[in-house]
Parts: structure tokens; sequence; C-alpha cells
């Protein structure tokens, strides 16, 4: 009888899952671009805070293909201003060490804007709105994430859209957490979405 019941919760466990992640997937669909020239232009581009070094002690890819990212975005005039939202805690301070990769890449300083309270991707898209007034801006980060964040955006009433920059992790245990872990932020949102918390 355990067993029956222990399978049958792993079955609703697992359908959950699946399910939140159609939905967050469904959120994006048509509003994520990976050709720089492709993406809408808008004023404000909203840059997802990473740090520039991983669990490992490596150099994070995740970071160097944000900065590229916004560079690349600001280059081509897809958008004016890098809106840099990420955890400042400390002596830790993500939207730092992105601005001065930003500026090495030639971003002038004097368009980035750093928000060290978004501590995760709910507060980067709520901050967004309600302390810099933004209702339409690019998200820049990886594809898995954009996709997360043009949900929490859409269901805050936001008109969003995603430069994807690129998925690619150099160890196979970090592909697999990755994707671990972003199944259980997604059940996450749409579970807190549903109740109201977000």
């Amino acid at each position: 009888m355990a067993a029956s019941w222990l399978a049958t919760f792993l079955l609703i466990v697992l359908f959950a899952i699946m399910w939140c992640d159609w939905k967050v997937q469904s959120a994006a669909m048509g509003r994520l671009y990976d050709e720089v020239y492709s993406v809408p232009r808008n004023r404000v581009g909203l840059l997802l805070g990473t740090g520039p070094v991983n669990i490992y002690g490596e150099p994070n890819p995740y970071f160097a293909r944000r900065i590229d990212g916004a560079a690349r975005l600001y280059a081509a005039h897809r958008i004016d201003t890098v809106l840099i939202s990420g955890n400042h805690t400390g002596s830790y301070n993500e939207p730092a060490m992105m601005r001065a990769q930003l500026v090495k890449r030639g971003v002038p300083a004097a368009v980035i804007i750093e928000d060290g309270k978004g501590y995760n991707t709910f507060l980067s898209i709520d901050r967004a709105r309600k302390v810099y007034g933004q209702r339409h801006f690019t998200i820049i980060s990886q594809e898995f994430h954009n996709e997360r964040a043009i949900y929490m955006a859409r269901n805050a009433g936001l008109d969003c859209v995603g430069y994807n920059c690129g998925n690619y992790q150099a160890r196979r245990l970090s592909v697999v957490r990755m994707y671990l872990r972003e199944r259980l932020s997604r059940l996450k949102a749409v579970l807190l979405h549903a109740v109201g918390k977000q």
C-alpha cells in the first residue's frame, strides 16, 4: 500500500513539473530571440545578474555570454540603457562586476544602471517595473532563464522580450544540475503565482 501511494505521489509531482514547464515555455513563445538584429528595439535592456566564477571556481560561461549579449545589443542600437539587476551583499557585487566588463566591451558607463537588490529573478523583474518604471524592456540572459523571466514579466502585465545569450556549460554535471534546478524553479514560480505571491 505504501509503495502504491508513493508511486502515485511521484506521478503527481512529475506531472506538476511537466505542466509548469509547459506553462513557462508557452508564456515565452514568440518572445525570445537568438539573433541581435531580430530583437525588437527597446529603450532598456535588463541584464540579469550572475557571478564571474562558478561553484567549481572556474570562469562562469553564463557571465561572459551575458556581458557579450548586452554589449552586442547596445552596439546594434537595440537598447539604449543597460539595467544590471543582481545580488549585492557585503563585498559581493554582481552588478559592479558586470558593469566593469561592459565598460571594457565599449558600453559607456553613463548608460549603465546598477540595481544591487535583484536577489532573484522575480525581484529583478518586479524592481524594473516598480523602482525603475519600466513596462517594456529586453531581458538578457540564457534561454532557459529568459523563459522563466518572461513568464514572470507577463504575469505582472509587462511587455517584454528576451535575448538568448547561449546555454553553454563545459561540465556534463553542470548541465544536469542546471536542468533539474530550472525545472524546480519553474514549479515554484507557477505555484507562487497561483497563490498570489508572485
